[in-house]
């Protein structure tokens, strides 16, 4: 697999990319897989999943809000690295919120984005009207 084949430490811009498009597709093909079948996955995948996850959130890439807020129930490491992103995690986190199993992950995130202080007044509402629901 191409992700053990990856440097953790250093990794290649090709490899950022590949990680960041393969945790989106991941993530959406759990979420297919749930409601079509409300079962969970092989022991194993489940295992690729979250290093994949930690991996992608140790990466620290902005380009990566909109698949980490995918897996934001996965790991801790997942809703801290999205608050550290601040005001661009809003809108993706609020969109997860409207995902049955992910909402638990998302209300987390959305209050690790509050505490972050890192969010315009603006966002910090949004983020309260959206808990508040």
């Amino acid at each position: 697999m191409r992700l053990h084949m990856t440097d953790r430490v250093r990794p290649s811009e090709s490899d950022r990319l590949w990680a960041i498009a393969t945790l989106r597709l991941e993530a959406e093909f759990l979420q297919r897989h749930v409601k079509r079948t409300d079962a969970p996955l092989a022991e194993e995948y489940g295992t690729y999943s979250v290093d994949l996850a930690l991996f992608v959130a140790r990466l620290r890439d902005v380009r990566a809000v909109e698949s980490l807020a995918l897996v934001s129930d996965i790991a801790p490491a997942v809703p801290s690295a999205l608050a550290e992103f601040g005001d661009a995690a809003v809108d993706p986190v609020l969109r997860a919120l409207d995902v049955p199993f992910l909402r638990r992950g998302a209300a987390y995130t959305l209050a690790k984005l509050l505490e972050s202080g890192r969010l315009s007044a603006e966002n910090a509402k949004k983020i309260g009207r959206a808990l508040a629901r």
